[in-house]
C-alpha cells in the first residue's frame, strides 16, 4: 500500500492531536509535501520525511 502524498498549500501548524486546540507540534511551509496516515472528522494525520508525524487540517492539503 502506497502512502497518500498531500502539498500543503499554506502555512500551516501540524499539532499533537486532531483539534484545532491542540499543542503545536511544527509549523509547515507552502509546498512542503506531507504523507498522510490516516483521516478522521477533518483531520489527517500526516508524516514528514524525517518521520515527524502530526496532525493537521484537511483542507490545507492539496493532492499531488
Amino acid at each position: 500500500n502506497l502512502p497518500i502524498v498531500f502539498e500543503v498549500a499554506t502555512q500551516t501548524t501540524v499539532r499533537f492531536e486532531p483539534s484545532a486546540g491542540g499543542t503545536a507540534h511544527y509549523q509547515t511551509k507552502p509546498g512542503s509535501v506531507l504523507r498522510v496516515l490516516t483521516q478522521r472528522e477533518g483531520w489527517a494525520q500526516v508524516a514528514r520525511d524525517d518521520g515527524r508525524r502530526g496532525w493537521i487540517e484537511q483542507s490545507a492539503l492539496a493532492t499531488l
